[in-house]
């Protein structure tokens, strides 16, 4: 066993030739039963407590005996006894002078003895190791000359001995053994303890902390690239601009918002999300011109305005007017197109979500909005949770983005497999496998969740702002998302429950959000995103007929996606995508 194993060519490109001739000859010549190491090195501290550094150009480990140092040479070679100085002649005849080889060696053998005799296991070897040292002229067919009392010519190779090496090594054991028997040999436990120490795989992963903020400087890259698709839109002040999940829609409709802004322009950017909206309003407060906002707020705040200037209640005026139909379908939507006639108007309109207004509301947006005003409505024809048939008063063919630059290639490929529409390219961020945890009862899942936020909290050092746990919105997922929250959390971190009131405030950059985990639906939470997400109570749901909502759900995930619930569904989940996936169970 040679290490590191080289191919043929990496052989003939290793930087010395003497080098590589000799381990040529032990890769044809020695057995496997060998521990041959090419070039290692070490640093150790001396008698003294000085810092050495260390290396050695072969070891070799006979289980059988013990093992040999040997220090390879090229070239001639010249001694002068005067200096004590040795040379080393190149191709052309030019000197070098160089360390004594076989002091080398002896100090390479001693060192490499200490550190077998510090091992944890060295207490299991049963007697006293053979260490020898030699030095091998890989282009000097007569060695004889340099046979002295100091270096004895069975520890000196030469060329001929490259085709009879297991002999030379045999020659040397024996020479250092004499006629004693004072040594044991290495055997299968000091084999075991120098591949430990110099042979040893290493792989030490990064902490996930770090991982996913390398993915996310990778990921604004992306964006930032994303971001120019704006250019597209030239002087067009209507456009429809579709995309899939991941595409940066949301992040576009807020920069384009902004730059409208920025040109004195009264600008509003809705979205039909209200944990959306919350989050769009709270990174639009400083922006002067900007308004930005959910659906619904956006009404509430009109019929205030209304209410407030002219006196006019425009709930009431709805409800006696369509008396039998229902709030979001007829009563909203018209008060919304009576509020547009009285107020200001916006120069400019941006509209995220667009696939789930319904038709009813896009007049009332419309009237909002000046003359030749900017009107943009960003969309995904996929993500129609709440408006199955999305129509939009703008006729034009939409601009399409193409590229997700969102979530890694793990998810993306997971996500998309729900996906129907203009293909979208995965962003190059590999990350890690989509992972099944699978539980008997909501109980055994809650535990199997509760041990994996733990694991991320205290040994990955993931934020809790940077997990969420989301459930689809049923009374029984319901009771999930209560009983793990009960489980206990480091302080001062705590769970983030779903809250009653439909205009829920978004606190993903408050204080409070760095301590919190966030429980919530996911239909609540589409528009937004998580680092680390857990899709859980999923029971009862089909793959065909709910194929928005997996779409919807799993692209959420920006870095990594754990999916839980009983065996039943995670192989239901798991037969309907070709990914390998890690599972956990029972």
């Amino acid at each position: 066993m040679i290490r590191p194993e080289l191919s043929d060519l990496q052989i003939n490109n290793l930087k010395s030739k003497a080098e590589a001739k000799f381990y040529a000859a032990c890769k044809d010549k020695l057995d496997d039963k060998y521990l041959i190491l090419h070039s290692i090195s070490w640093i150790h501290k001396n008698v003294v407590g000085d810092i050495r550094d260390g290396e050695a150009d072969f070891v070799i480990f006979d289980p059988d005996c013990g093992f040999i140092v040997i220090e390879i040479k090229g070239g001639g070679i010249r001694y002068d006894s005067i200096g004590d100085t040795w040379f080393s002649t190149d191709r052309n005849d030019m000197e070098h002078k160089i360390k004594d080889p076989f002091r080398q060696a002896v100090t390479q053998k001693h060192a490499i003895l200490k550190f077998i005799q510090e091992h944890k296991d060295y207490k299991y070897l049963d007697g006293k190791i053979l260490m020898a040292h030699a030095v091998f002229f890989t282009d000097l067919d007569d060695v004889s000359k340099l046979n002295n009392p100091n270096v004895p010519k069975e520890i000196i190779g030469g060329k001929s001995d490259l085709n009879n090496l297991k002999e030379w090594l045999v020659e040397i054991s024996n020479f250092y053994k004499g006629k004693t028997d004072k040594f044991e040999p290495l055997g299968k436990v000091g084999i075991s303890i120098v591949k430990d120490l110099f042979c040893k795989d290493i792989h030490v992963k990064p902490l996930l902390k770090f991982t996913l903020e390398n993915e996310e400087e990778q990921r604004i890259k992306l964006t930032e690239e994303q971001a120019r698709m704006l250019t597209m839109l030239g002087d067009r002040k209507r456009a429809l601009i579709s995309g899939g999940a991941g595409t940066g829609k949301t992040l576009l409709a807020f920069q384009r918002a902004s730059e409208l802004a920025a040109q004195g322009k009264r600008t509003l950017l809705i979205c039909y999300n209200n944990l959306l909206g919350e989050s769009l309003a709270e990174n639009a407060l400083e922006i002067k011109n900007l308004e930005a906002s959910s659906l619904f707020s956006f009404i509430a705040r009109q019929i205030d305005k209304v209410e407030e200037t002219f006196g006019r209640e425009l709930s009431k005026e709805a409800l006696r007017k369509y008396p039998s139909s229902d709030l979001y379908d007829v009563q909203q939507p018209y008060a919304l197109a009576e509020a547009a006639e009285l107020l200001e108007k916006y120069d400019a309109i941006i509209v995220d979500e667009g696939q789930d207004f319904q038709e009813t509301y896009w007049m009332g947006v419309e009237d909002s909005l000046v003359k030749d005003g900017y009107f943009y409505i960003f969309y995904d024809h996929n993500q129609r949770l709440y408006n199955k048939e999305a129509t939009f008063p703008i006729t034009e063919a939409p601009f399409f983005l193409t590229h997700n630059c969102r979530n890694t290639a793990e998810i993306h490929a997971f996500c998309y497999l729900f996906y129907e529409g203009i293909e979208t390219s995965a962003a190059d961020i590999s990350g890690g496998k989509v992972e099944f945890i699978e539980g008997v009862n909501f109980e055994k899942q809650a535990m199997k969740i509760h041990s994996l936020i733990l694991n991320l909290l205290q040994k990955e050092s993931i934020g809790a702002s940077q997990i969420k746990v989301l459930v689809n919105g049923g009374q029984e997922q319901m009771k999930h998302l209560k009983f793990l929250s009960q489980k206990p959390l480091p302080l001062p971190l705590s769970w983030k429950e779903k809250e009653s009131s439909h205009t829920i405030k978004n606190i993903s950059n408050s204080k409070e959000s760095k301590s919190t985990i966030q429980l919530e639906t996911i239909g609540r939470f589409k528009g937004l995103e998580a680092d680390i997400l857990i899709l859980w109570g999923l029971e009862g749901l089909d793959i065909d007929r709910d194929r928005e909502l997996f779409y919807v759900a799993s692209s959420r995930a920006k870095s990594r996606l754990f999916i839980v619930g009983d065996k039943h569904t995670c192989v239901h989940i798991k037969s309907n995508n070709i990914l390998n996936s890690t599972v956990q169970n029972d």
